[in-house]
């Protein structure tokens, strides 16, 4: 040999470096896109609450009443309106072929605020507006 050639060892040791390399981002890049599934998926269902919200105030003269009056909620009758332009969906459904749209429940003829769902909060319990709400705490501004 001239010395002009990596050796075997010298090889070994730099794919060995890449193999660990790879062995810590993996998991890291992992965990970051599942957080982020769930931020898009807490926006989500916030942007439905401000809909219905918007929608809730204009049909009753400024007023947020969700009384025996509303329709019943849907997201058809919100983009129908022109309240959303989109139906969202939960980022965990992006690969399926008919993602299952969000859990509208409540509101109409409750008076009470209608409350909305993740059709994934079984699997993804990190999938709620806001996030206090999981562990059961008061509400905190911080976005």
């Amino acid at each position: 040999m001239d010395g002009k050639a990596f050796s075997r060892t010298e090889l070994l040791v730099v794919f060995l470096i890449i193999g660990f390399s790879l062995a810590i981002i993996f998991p890291v890049l992992r965990s970051v896109r599942k957080d982020a599934d769930a931020r898009v998926c807490a926006a989500n269902i916030r942007g439905l609450v401000a809909a219905m919200t918007t929608y809730e105030v204009r049909e009753n003269d400024g007023k947020a009443v969700w009384s025996n009056d509303s329709e019943e909620y849907s997201i058809a009758v919100l983009q129908e309106r022109g309240y959303l332009s989109i139906e969202p969906f939960c980022p965990c459904e992006r690969d399926k072929v008919n993602p299952a749209p969000y859990i509208i429940s409540g509101g109409s003829g409750t008076g009470s605020a209608p409350v909305v769902k993740c059709p994934n909060a079984d699997k993804f319990p990190d999938h709620v507006w806001p996030r206090a709400q999981k562990a059961g705490v008061a509400s905190e501004r911080s976005e």
